[in-house]
C-alpha cells in the first residue's frame, strides 16, 4: 500500500516577548521526505543581563496537501524536542563595547 505524499512542514521561530534577538534561518520549509529527524540551527543572543526566563518560540505546522479528489490530506502528527533551561543568567560586558554578527552571511 502506498503512503502517499509526505508533507512539507513550515517552521517559523519568533523572539518577540522574549529576552533573545535570534539569528539565523528562523523560517523555513522542512522537506518531510528527507529525513524523519530534522535539526533547525540558530543563534540566540540575550538583550540584557540577569536572569533570563522568556525564550524564543518556534511554531511549526504542515503546509496542506490536497488529494486527487480535492480534499485534504490527513497529515502525521509533529514530535518536538526541545531543550530550554528554566532560567538562563546573562552576563553583561562592563568595559567594552560588543557587536554579534554573522559569523558566515550565507546562513541567512
Amino acid at each position: 500500500a502506498s503512503e502517499g505524499p509526505r508533507p512539507t512542514i513550515l517552521y517559523t521561530i519568533i523572539s518577540e516577548g522574549s529576552d533573545w534577538i535570534v539569528s539565523g534561518k528562523v523560517q523555513g520549509l522542512i522537506d518531510s521526505k528527507q529525513s524523519d529527524i530534522v535539526s533547525i540551527p540558530f543563534r540566540g543572543i540575550p538583550t540584557r543581563s540577569g536572569l533570563l526566563r522568556h525564550f524564543p518560540e518556534i511554531i511549526i505546522e504542515y503546509l496542506p496537501i490536497t488529494t486527487l479528489s480535492g480534499s485534504l490530506s490527513q497529515t502525521p502528527p509533529i514530535t518536538v524536542l526541545t531543550k530550554t533551561p528554566e532560567r538562563f543568567k546573562s552576563l553583561a560586558f562592563t568595559n567594552s563595547l560588543s557587536l554579534a554578527v554573522p559569523q558566515d552571511l550565507e546562513e541567512f
